[in-house]
């Protein structure tokens, strides 16, 4: 099987977010205390392990500090836990650090990223001129408050219009691109123009025509001229048309959460502190609640905060203030009562989602409120939370859901707490053994990722298995110069996984650079996973793994650390000297 060789792929390749393995490393080397002083916040993998973030506010609405475990009590169903996990998170300040060098303190050191924000723009549920508000407002914000430890990315429910960058022009360019979705709902009228809720309630109450939700519908057909006249069934018509909305609907609730929850997943991996913030009007999610849930989990689990606006602002909710409908319902039959109605409680039960992601993650939920610009200010996050874990006793693995409590033993006036509302239970014990063995597999991504972290900023070289390095110079754009670095690990010490007759390992390769002061520049990763039979392993023993990683350096000197680290965490790290003519 001569050339015998394997792909290598992004550390961080999740929605295309590249970019974001240039800067984690970084993010960790200025904004973190070193290893030894900070205490990790290590979630033992439990299939019944509850996670609950917890902000506490006074009477102004100012986050309250210094609070200790045994300041809180916590209640599954009314029945007071114990808390066997506390930790206390607090938003990294901007710091001028310094570097000592030779026994000389440099100058400070350049601002690293501390806070990654995602914004997540829902295309598929915002009307237009309301997504154009809300790009507006954040682009006035970041504009004004972004700093120069902020990495800012920018979705939507099918596109990455940015990845974490702090370039402002960038920035500026894909919230410009912002644009309700084709497959938006609002996007489509049909007649009678049923609103999600009103078409839930219909499909749900099949034959009882007078509740609200058909009142509006029949009336519609009998006035508006759009609507088709002489059908044989106008009430099946109705049926069939709520039917297909309501399946629209699921399909967009469903679409919407999965893309959240990926990016949950991805901002897992990330150094310091990091908040989505969803931009949507809400939705409804009864039929999602399960993932909903497990979004909320995940979060609390990997201290992701989701905070959400609703860009509606304070504007007119009812349907006859809506200049762009044919039809306004007629005052006869209460028909206008019924409609102020529906539409009330469907506006609670779609922001429903909105409040839920929030107050389950230690977030914010603005609604409510035209200014915006303003909102994105409040939702940047809260410069304390406080993580409280739990093993619940005697929880069955029958899919209900618990309520969850948090009081404080001694709770001033105006005094407010921010928790998640509860958790579901699995649904089996099949379920329940999934959910361990994902969370196991999540803590030992973590604890790899650190002990890489550690290795890069250390000073250390340590050869547990040999590995080649070779660097050359090219010319690049201006004044750039293009440092490509190569390296070649000679495979015949590695250990491996065995799954029947295959051979498993995944390589992790980092390299990143440093300048004559110590600051780190830049630094790129990638992996090579290894899934061979035990007749191709004497191939890889000859060929060697290889990977090759390329940096646009200004002309100088540098300090390149490399780090090649095993699934079994065997580990070659070194360092080497280049100047750049």
């Amino acid at each position: 099987m001569p050339g015998l060789r394997f792909r290598f792929f992004a550390l961080v390749r999740v929605l295309g977010l590249l970019a974001v393995v240039c800067t984690a490393f970084a993010a960790y080397a200025q904004n973190e205390r070193p290893a030894d002083e900070r205490p990790p916040f290590q979630l033992k993998a439990s299939s019944n392990l509850v996670v609950v973030r917890v902000v506490v506010r006074d009477g102004q609405g100012k986050p309250v500090e210094g609070l200790k475990k045994e300041d809180f009590h916590l209640f599954d169903k009314g029945k007071e836990q114990s808390i066997t996990q506390f930790e206390v998170e607090a938003a990294s300040a901007p710091a001028t650090n310094t570097a000592v060098t030779a026994g000389q303190v440099s100058s400070p050191q350049r601002v690293m990223p501390a806070r990654f924000l995602a914004l997540y723009f829902d295309d598929l549920n915002t009307k237009n001129s309301d997504m154009i508000q809300a790009r507006e407002a954040a682009d006035q914000y970041l504009a004004k408050h972004l700093v120069p430890q902020d990495r800012v990315a920018i979705f939507t429910s099918a596109k990455v219009l940015t990845d974490f960058t702090a370039d402002e022009k960038q920035i500026h360019t894909a919230l410009a691109k912002l644009h309700a979705s084709p497959r938006a709902l609002s996007q489509f009228r049909e007649c009678p123009d049923l609103s999600d809720y009103q078409a839930e309630q219909i499909n749900h109450f099949q034959d009882d025509t007078e509740i609200d939700a058909w009142k509006i519908a029949l009336d519609q057909m009998a006035h508006d001229p759009t609507c088709p006249k002489g059908l044989p069934d106008p009430e099946g018509y109705i049926r069939m048309q709520a039917r297909i909305m309501v399946d629209q609907v699921e399909l967009q609730a469903r679409t919407a959460l999965q893309e959240l929850e990926r990016m949950v997943d991805f901002m897992a991996q990330l150094p310091g502190q990091r908040t989505i913030i969803l931009v949507s009007p809400g939705f409804l999610s009864q039929t999602e609640q399960y993932q909903l849930d497990r979004i909320i989990d995940r979060a609390l689990r990997s201290q992701v905060v989701i905070s959400s606006l609703d860009p509606k602002g304070m504007g007119l909710l009812m349907r006859e203030a809506d200049v762009t409908q044919s039809y306004t319902p007629t005052a006869n039959s209460g028909v206008i009562a019924a409609t102020h109605e529906i539409d009330s409680s469907r506006e609670f039960s779609a922001t429903d989602v909105l409040a839920e992601l929030a107050q389950g993650t230690g977030g914010v939920f603005f609604h409510n409120n035209n200014d915006l610009k303003a909102g994105f200010g409040a939702l940047g996050g809260s410069p304390v939370y406080y993580i409280l874990a739990f093993a619940p006793s005697d929880v069955k693995p029958d899919g209900r859901f618990h309520n969850l409590k948090v009081t404080l033993s001694e709770k001033p006036k105006g005094v407010t707490i921010q928790a998640r509302r509860g958790y579901f239970a699995p649904k089996n014990q099949a379920e329940a053994e999934a959910e361990t063995r994902r969370q196991a597999a999540s803590d030992a991504v973590a604890q790899q990722q650190e002990q890489i972290r550690e290795a890069v900023l250390s000073t250390t070289d340590s050869t547990q298995f040999p590995v080649a390095v070779s660097a050359k110079v090219a010319s690049g754009k201006g004044n750039m110069r293009e440092l490509s670095l190569f390296a070649h690990l000679d495979a015949k010490p590695l250990r491996f996984h065995k799954d029947g007759d295959h051979d498993l390992s995944t390589i992790t390769f980092v390299f990143a650079i440093f300048d004559q002061k110590e600051n780190l520049l830049n630094s790129q990763a990638r992996h090579a996973r290894i899934n061979l039979l035990d007749a191709q392993l004497p191939e890889l023993f000859r060929t060697g793994v290889d990977a090759d990683m390329t940096f646009q350096l200004k002309p100088g000197i540098y300090r390149i650390r490399g780090v090649v680290m095993d699934s079994e965490e065997q580990m070659t790290t070194f360092t080497q000297n280049v100047k750049i003519p």
